[in-house]
């Protein structure tokens, strides 16, 4: 089993995750552009579990390899990544460094496995174009640049693997070698639904981190009720240290997230980029994932990392299908703006705050 990225792990999640995936016998990681500000974490979890993250830069993390080959039977399996990377990283040491792993990979493989994360393949007439000087990929997996369909695709000699949300189903791949190693592919995709059987270690492990996770949140949420109690404490950060990405709610709420979509709050990090005031002091308040985690990345400062569902939500996160425990409720109301919107960076708020009220909520 592989994994393309985009994870979108937050800390406490790194050990957890990595833990299930060694218990379920993942042969390799790669690394998605939500996962690039964890790398390191990324690669010390997957070290400790031994399981590879694949991931090619010119400057590879402690713990990264460009490619694996497996060996299934008498069949050479190979793995190579083309991962998000830091913006630092030089375009044609990056491009020249990750051609030269998909030919030497293509070359120790009969099977390969081409996870791109990134999108390095565009089109069809990529593939055809490199296919002579790098060789053709068996299998694309984790790409973006071919939408619109559901089942696996042949694309020239390319299986392309759709994209799902939210782990709702995962691609399956048979493959029969024939005398002479010729390959007969037979790519589908699984659904998961309540058929397939959980694992019972999984489960319990899942369970455990979800309810330590209830824990946090009930103490976070005792620790917000006091502080926006406090008009001293207007414009400290309410964090707990955990970044829940907006995108790993749209699946199940939708229509919020188009209402929130048309918000200034989904911009908020724009803004700044926008406006070169990419600083903490604005931070803080522009970026949810810098107030968690004391970073951003800046690339698709579009609907995610600015004001998003955590920032007023982080109280019911994380919760599954069956929605927030019963235990936890907690109103939003105008006290959560107060947080940022203070007199000195927005003095007009107390002047019409349902005005602004008006502007931020966003209805199913």
């Amino acid at each position: 089993m592989v994994d393309s990225g985009n994870l979108l792990l937050a800390d406490r999640q790194v050990p957890v995750v990595f833990r299930i995936l060694k218990m379920m016998n993942y042969a390799g990681v790669g690394i998605g552009r939500f996962d690039v500000h964890m790398i390191e974490k990324y690669c010390k979890a997957a070290k400790e579990d031994g399981i590879p993250i694949l991931h090619i830069s010119p400057e590879m993390p402690d713990g990264a390899v460009p490619y694996i080959i497996k060996h299934v039977g008498s069949i050479r399996v190979g793995i190579v990544s083309f991962g998000a990377v830091k913006l630092n990283q030089n375009d044609f040491n990056l491009r020249k460094l990750r051609y030269a792993m998909l030919r030497k990979a293509r070359d120790e493989s009969d099977v390969l496995i081409l996870l791109d994360a990134a999108d390095v393949v565009t089109d069809q007439e990529w593939l055809e174009r490199h296919a002579s000087r790098l060789g053709s990929p068996d299998l694309l997996i984790g790409n973006h640049k071919f939408p619109g369909f559901l089942e696996p695709k042949l694309v020239g000699k390319t299986w392309i693997m759709p994209l799902g949300a939210q782990a709702k189903y995962v691609g399956v791949v048979k493959i029969e070698a024939g005398p002479n190693k010729e390959l007969k592919v037979n790519a589908t995709r699984t659904f998961l639904d309540e058929s397939i059987i959980e694992y019972p270690d999984v489960k319990k492990i899942i369970d455990e981190h979800l309810q330590s996770e209830r824990e946090l949140a009930k103490v976070t949420s005792a620790a917000v009720t006091k502080m926006l109690a406090s008009p001293s404490s207007h414009g400290e950060s309410m964090t707990s240290g955990v970044y829940y990405d907006s995108r790993t709610c749209v699946s199940c709420h939708k229509s919020q997230y188009d209402s929130w979509s048309k918000t200034k709050h989904s911009t908020a990090l724009k803004t700044l980029v926008d406006k070169n005031r990419v600083i903490p002091a604005c931070l803080s308040c522009h970026s949810e994932l810098y107030r968690q985690k004391g970073t951003y990345v800046a690339t698709d400062v579009r609907y995610n990392q600015s004001v998003e569902c955590a920032s007023c939500h982080i109280n019911v996160l994380p919760h599954g299908n069956e929605g927030p425990h019963k235990d936890i409720k907690v109103k939003i109301d105008i006290n959560n703006c107060r947080v940022c919107h203070t007199k000195e960076q927005s003095p007009d708020f107390e002047k019409k705050p349902s005005e602004y009220w008006e502007k931020a909520i966003h209805r199913s």
